[in-house]
């Protein structure tokens, strides 16, 4: 499998740009905050920087 993105650790999370023939964006992999509630993802993704918009989670 060909690697799209490599991420640094920075304070506030880790960053890096995903690359392929289509995409090319950068992305901040975030800390959400903490909940009580079941299922709640432990990291968001978003596009453009850590305020960007989410587009995804885990």
């Amino acid at each position: 499998m060909p690697q799209i993105g490599e991420f640094n650790r920075h304070q506030t999370g880790h960053w890096r740009r995903i690359q392929t023939l289509s995409l090319n964006l950068e992305v901040a992999i975030v800390a959400a905050e903490a909940s009580d509630a079941d299922n709640v993802p432990d990291y968001g993704v978003h596009a453009g920087g850590e305020d960007g918009v989410v587009i995804g989670a885990g």
